[in-house]
């Protein structure tokens, strides 16, 4: 009883976390660049998950702001960001704990993908981490796929929602790695009372109930970027003009590929495994006129 609840402590901590430097990123954000250029867009995403398996919770969030060049099309910005777990300590590392700026462009060739490239700077959090020189520097490039589709629209409330990416990591020609990942989520929207939207004066509001899969690789053979996983979920979410939150909770089967190249299995000659999982999201755009 005392770990569930020092677990429970440490996602709210995280998400507590996540909200203040949500905060103190915008209010920097707009006081160095508002004024200073004509900003097409600012959008802010974040997302705290735990994993039960390995008893983590990780924080990742990102301020970009956008400016469209070329038909819309062709999108330069500039993005801070900052990644960090409850896990990892001085001595062991378990996720990726650093604060960055970046600069990059984005080119859509459809409007659910585009082709990326970018370069950042970071700064190790953690004193193992901030002594690998080759991590201060990054180049990052890529594509992106997502879509969310909703299906018979006339007679259900179904959706498919679709995620894809391939990104090349280049820190410093030392530390190169090629991910690959595949997202996808069928499943359908309850919608709740308008008296609990109009309470919350929110734009939609409503639960979804899904089945999930996902498929990962990468080139050096890191364990938890070489699984397969199917699983069930729901997701309450919540949608204003320009923010939206949602809580995912799932329960997922997988298995690991065995790809043991730089990297072995921490979990020994077990390959398939079970988890429960929590995901909080946050997203807002169109922050360039205030919060």
């Amino acid at each position: 009883m005392k770990d569930k609840l020092e677990t429970i402590k440490k996602i709210f901590i995280t998400i507590g976390d996540c909200f203040c430097l949500c905060c103190c990123c915008c209010c920097l954000f707009f006081s160095c660049f508002k004024t200073a250029f004509a900003i097409s867009d600012v959008n802010l995403y974040s997302e705290s998950s735990f994993k039960q398996r390995s008893n983590n919770a990780v924080n990742a969030t990102k301020l970009t702001a956008l400016q469209a060049v070329w038909k819309e099309r062709l999108h330069l910005y500039l993005q801070l960001g900052l990644e960090e777990d409850t896990k990892s300590n001085h001595t062991e590392v378990y996720n990726y704990n650093h604060a960055f700026a970046g600069v990059g462009g984005r080119f859509f060739l459809l409007p659910q993908l585009f082709l990326f490239g970018e370069i950042r700077g970071n700064q190790q959090l953690l004193p193992k981490e901030r002594a690998a020189a080759y991590r201060k520097l990054e180049q990052r490039m890529g594509a992106i796929f997502y879509s969310y589709d909703e299906l018979f629209q006339d007679k259900t409330n179904l959706f498919a929602e679709n995620y894809g990416e391939l990104i090349s990591s280049n820190q410093l020609r030392k530390h190169s790695n090629l991910y690959g990942t595949i997202k996808s989520k069928l499943g359908n929207r309850f919608t709740l009372p308008d008296s609990w939207r109009e309470f919350l004066s929110a734009h939609s509001m409503g639960i979804d109930a899904f089945a999930l899969g996902e498929l990962k690789r990468d080139r050096r053979g890191y364990y938890e970027e070489n699984v397969q996983e199917i699983g069930l979920g729901i997701r309450p979410q919540l949608r204003w003009n320009h923010w939206s939150i949602a809580f995912d909770v799932s329960k997922v089967w997988g298995a690991y590929a065995g790809v043991e190249r730089e990297n072995k299995n921490p979990y020994g000659s077990k390959s398939k495994y079970d988890d429960f999982r929590l995901l909080f999201t946050l997203y807002a755009d169109q922050l360039q006129g205030g919060l």
